[in-house]
């Protein structure tokens, strides 16, 4: 899971998927969190994951460029999933 904190408050808590790592915010507020073990990127907008999307095997380290698009390193299989 991934928590949502405001201040001190845990305000949600959202399920992501197996083996999480590394969440990374956009300039929009969208939060991307990687599963490294089921190998997708889950998509979470306020309190809620609105996509879950297949990427390459073992993905890690995602990035946000400032237009948005996100890159995701899949370690597993020497790859990088591009989602704009």
């Amino acid at each position: 899971t991934i928590s949502a904190i405001k201040g001190n408050q845990v305000t949600a808590t959202i399920p992501v998927g197996d083996g999480p790592s590394l969440p990374v915010i956009a300039p929009d507020g969208t939060v991307y969190v990687t599963n490294e073990y089921d190998d997708t990127v889950i998509v979470i907008n306020g309190n809620h994951v609105t996509a879950t999307i297949p990427v390459g095997k073992d993905p890690t380290w995602p990035a946000v460029a400032p237009d948005g698009t996100v890159y995701v390193t899949n370690f597993g299989d020497s790859t990088v999933s591009v989602l704009n």
